[in-house]
Formats: C-alpha cells, sequence, structure tokens
C-alpha cells in the first residue's frame, strides 16, 4: 500500500495565438517521509505505469529515461513524492484521452513539496514545469549569471528563476544549455509570458498559492 497519492488533478490553460486552447494537468503534492517505506513498491508501480502509458501514447525521449530510471531507488521523500504525483498523473491520462495522441511530462520538487506536470494533445508538444517554496530567496549574483540584456524587468527574482527553469525543461534534451539565452521578451497577462530561446516560442503561465511559485512551459 502506497501513501497520500494525490488526488486532485488541476490546470493551466495556455491560449496561443492562434486561438488554439490547451491544457497542462498537474498535481502537487507534500513530501511525506511516511512513504518512503513503500519505495520498492513504488518503483514498480511507476514502472508499469511508464510501460502502458508508452503502448497507448506517443511519448518523447523525457518519459523513455524515467523508464530507464525506475530501478535507481533513491531514498529520498523528493523522489518519492513526485513520483506519487506522475504516477497519478499517467492513470488519469490513460482513463481520460484517446490512445495514440501525444504525451510529455515533467516534475520538479522543493525540500517541502512536488509537482507532476502533463499535456496530451494531437500535436508534438512539450511540457515543463518548476516549482519553487514562496520564501525561497535568489540572490543577485544568481539572477546576473542567468538574467540577459534582452529580459524584460521583473520585479521578482524568484518569477525570473522560476519562469527560466520551467523553460530549460520544455526544450528538448539535446538542445539544453544554459538559463542566460533564454529571454524573457514579453509579459503577455498578469500572469503568462513569453520566452524565446534560439528563435522558438515558449508561453510560461505562473500559477501561486499561499506557500508556492509553479512555472509551466510550452513551446508554442
Amino acid at each position: 500500500m502506497i501513501l497520500n497519492l494525490p488526488v486532485l488533478i488541476n490546470e493551466t490553460n495556455f491560449k496561443v495565438d492562434n486561438g488554439k486552447i490547451f491544457s497542462v494537468k498537474f498535481l502537487i503534492s507534500q513530501n511525506n517521509s511516511d512513504n518512503q517505506h513503500y519505495i520498492e513498491e513504488l518503483s514498480d508501480q511507476i514502472l508499469s505505469d511508464l510501460r502502458k502509458v508508452k503502448l497507448n501514447f506517443t511519448t518523447n525521449k523525457k518519459i523513455d529515461l524515467l523508464i530507464a530510471g525506475q530501478k535507481q531507488k533513491i531514498n529520498s521523500k523528493q523522489w518519492v513524492a513526485s513520483r506519487l504525483c506522475l504516477s497519478k498523473l499517467l492513470n488519469f491520462f490513460s482513463k481520460n484521452y484517446k490512445k495514440n495522441k501525444y504525451l510529455a511530462v515533467s516534475i520538479s520538487h522543493t525540500k517541502n513539496f512536488s509537482i507532476a506536470a502533463g499535456i496530451c494533445s494531437d500535436t508534438n508538444i512539450d511540457v515543463g514545469v518548476d516549482i519553487e517554496e514562496i520564501d525561497r530567496m535568489i540572490s543577485n549574483k544568481v539572477i546576473s549569471r542567468i538574467k540577459n540584456s534582452n529580459d524584460i524587468h521583473l520585479s521578482s527574482n524568484l518569477d525570473l528563476w522560476n519562469i527560466k527553469e520551467a523553460v530549460f525543461k520544455s526544450i528538448q534534451l539535446e538542445n539544453q544549455t544554459s538559463l542566460n539565452e533564454i529571454n524573457i521578451i514579453e509579459k503577455i497577462h498578469t500572469n503568462q509570458f513569453k520566452c524565446i530561446f534560439k528563435k522558438e516560442a515558449y508561453s510560461v503561465n505562473l500559477v501561486r498559492t499561499e506557500n508556492l511559485n509553479c512555472a509551466f512551459s510550452l513551446k508554442i
């Protein structure tokens, strides 16, 4: 038995230039040390879920890496909680979406919270997610290394870090380089931003809670 499996599927919607709306589903879980006792069972469960998804959906290399890494029994609260979220999310997509669609997923965690995000669509579109606790301090020294002259001004160092991390995770693995090469060029709405990486555009939604900043990125 695996404890504390998150059950509430949330979503954040992206409206792109052609008017089409993409919906990213996500789950957030508090990291709980009690679940570490079930890490062997959890690893087998996730591996089974991922294999089933591979049979039903077109996936990318990131899911292949998740499958390959399941036998590494990392004994950490963050590893367990993020995979619990991922397991629930994969089951949701398997039950609610038709076969032969494209599926992309991303995970992230802090010391106390974990998140899994995914999108299932007719087009091959990737997703990236980054979660940060609201009280995390990102120093100006760190910002000086990742900010560039093309970035718009953001009053929050945490927002800048959060946005660039999410975009980085939505870039194809073979093209990932440095956060400094990601340009935040436009604030579209209060919590939506447009970014550019090597002439390709990405849309980022920020979702805030009392304790967390969550950034979701889609290539548009």
